[in-house]
C-alpha cells in the first residue's frame, strides 16, 4: 500500500516536472525567434546623381508593411494589419511595381508612418525595427531634385552571399530636375519691308561731238535757206566739172560730123565768125570756169 502511493508520488512529480521543461523550452524558443539584434536598422543616404552631393531635408515615411510568414507558410511574409485590407499580391519579384502600389494605397488610407529627414550629409536611419518587409516612400521633392521612387527593403536583408545583413543602407535614385528655358515673349517684332528692287536704267552713252574749226570773230557764214531740208554730208559739186568735159568732147566730135562745117555768119546773127565747133567749145570752157568758180566760192564759205 506505502509502495502503491510513493509510485503515484513519483509519477506526478515527473509529468510536472516534464510539463514544466516543455514549457520552458518553448518560451525559450519563442523568444529567440522574435528577438533581433538592438542595432537592427534601415538607412538610406540621398546623393546628386551629377556631383555625388548631399540632398538635405528630403522627408521619408516608413511603413511596415509584412511579417514573416514563419516556417509553415507558402509566402515568406504575409500583410501586417495595416494592408491586410490592400488587396495587392505580395509579389516581391515585381518589387518596384509593388512598391508603388502599395505606396498608393498608403497614402490613399492615410496610413501611419515613421517620418525622418535627411541631414546634412544626406542620411537618415530607422532604427529599432521588427523583422519583416518595409516600405519607404519620399514625401514631397527637394528644390531641383525629382521625388524618389518608392522601394521596399527586407529585415534582414539577404545578400548575395548568403548572410543576412540586419543594418542595410539603400541608395534611393533620385534625379535632377530640369533647368527650365527662359521664356521667350509672343510678341515679336515686325519684320522690316525691304524696298523693292527695280532693274537699274541704262543710260544712253553720249558720243563726244564731232570737233569744229575755231570760227574766226566777227565772221559768221550765212544761213543756208536750203540746209533744214537737205542733209549735206559732202561736197556734191565735185562731178560737174568731169560732166561738163565729157559733154564738151561729145559735143565737138558729135556735131561736124553730123552737119559739117558751116559757113561763117554774119556778127548781126548771133554768132562770132569762128567755126561752129570752136563757138562751141569756148562756150563749154566757159561754163566749166563758171562751174569751178561756184566750187571755190562754196568751199569757201563752208
Amino acid at each position: 500500500m506505502v509502495f502503491t502511493k510513493t509510485r503515484r508520488f513519483i509519477l506526478l512529480f515527473a509529468g510536472c516536472l516534464l510539463l514544466l521543461l516543455a514549457t520552458g523550452w518553448q518560451v525559450f524558443a519563442g523568444g529567440k525567434d522574435d528577438e533581433l539584434p538592438p542595432t537592427a536598422s534601415i538607412c538610406l543616404c540621398l546623393r546628386d546623381p551629377v556631383d555625388e552631393s548631399a540632398i538635405n531635408a528630403a522627408c521619408v515615411s516608413l511603413y511596415h508593411v509584412a511579417a514573416p510568414a514563419g516556417a509553415g507558410g507558402e509566402e515568406p511574409f504575409v500583410y501586417t494589419p495595416a494592408f491586410a485590407a490592400c488587396g495587392i499580391e505580395l509579389r516581391l519579384e515585381q518589387a518596384e511595381l509593388l512598391a508603388g502600389r502599395l505606396a498608393a494605397y498608403a497614402g490613399q488610407e492615410r496610413l501611419a508612418a515613421a517620418d525622418q529627414q535627411t541631414s546634412q550629409a544626406g542620411r537618415l536611419c530607422f532604427s529599432a525595427l521588427a523583422e519583416g518587409l518595409y516600405l519607404l516612400v519620399q514625401e514631397g521633392s527637394v528644390a531641383g531634385y525629382y521625388a524618389a521612387s518608392p522601394f521596399l527593403v527586407a529585415l534582414p536583408l539577404l545578400e548575395a552571399d548568403g548572410s543576412l545583413n540586419y543594418e542595410p543602407l539603400a541608395f534611393p535614385k533620385i534625379e535632377r530636375m530640369a533647368v527650365p528655358e527662359p521664356t521667350v515673349s509672343q510678341e515679336t517684332e515686325p519684320e522690316p519691308t525691304l524696298p523693292e528692287v527695280s532693274d537699274p536704267v541704262t543710260e544712253p552713252e553720249l558720243s563726244e561731238p564731232p570737233a569744229r574749226e575755231p570760227v574766226e570773230p566777227g565772221k559768221t557764214d550765212p544761213a543756208d535757206p536750203d540746209e533744214s531740208r537737205l542733209i549735206q554730208t559732202g561736197q556734191v559739186n565735185w562731178p560737174l566739172p568731169l560732166l561738163a568735159t565729157a559733154g564738151f568732147l561729145l559735143f565737138s566730135y558729135g556735131w561736124p560730123a553730123l552737119w559739117g562745117k558751116r559757113e561763117e555768119e554774119d556778127p548781126a546773127g548771133g554768132m562770132t565768125g569762128r567755126p561752129v565747133a570752136e563757138e562751141f567749145a569756148a562756150r563749154a570752157a566757159d561754163s566749166v570756169k563758171t562751174a569751178e568758180a561756184e566750187d571755190v566760192t562754196d568751199e569757201s564759205q563752208a
